[in-house]
């Protein structure tokens, strides 16, 4: 019986050790890669990577605010499943428009609330990045 409740208790802290860990990774980014930020219309996209064998799945909620210093006009400053690029894709990425008015250094706060689910679990994830950039004026 004791050996039992050992083996029990055991295999419940690998399990929980194993699921302790952050399993995602989710990063922001201005327009395309390499491409200058400047005046006008430009891109952000924000990208959820699960680590196996977590998985967003696009039947649980998902939900990314922005908020952008002044002289930038966000196209939302609320994102969800609408907003993903390709729903099908393991990695999901989130994209939306901005418009700058002003030269200078900007940032684009988010706050992101998602769903990462396993074949055992859904758990919810809340994280928060800043992403800074200079505009150049044209």
């Amino acid at each position: 019986m004791k050996q039992s409740i050992f083996i029990i208790t055991l295999v419940c802290s690998i399990s929980s050790l194993a699921h302790a860990e952050t399993p995602y990774q989710i990063k922001a980014e201005i327009n395309a890669t390499g491409e200058k930020i400047n005046t006008g219309k430009n891109i952000f996209f924000l990208t959820i990577i699960p680590t196996k064998p977590w998985v967003l799945k696009m039947k649980t909620p998902l939900k990314i605010s922005l908020k952008g210093t002044p002289g930038l006009g966000l196209g939302k400053e609320v994102l969800g499943k609408e907003d993903v690029v390709e729903p099908k894709n393991e990695i999901k990425q989130l994209k939306t428009s901005f418009n700058v008015t002003q030269a200078g250094q900007h940032t684009i706060s988010t706050n992101a609330s998602f769903f990462l689910c396993t074949s055992e679990i859904c758990k919810r994830f809340k994280d928060e990045i800043e992403t800074k950039f200079t505009v150049n004026a044209e």
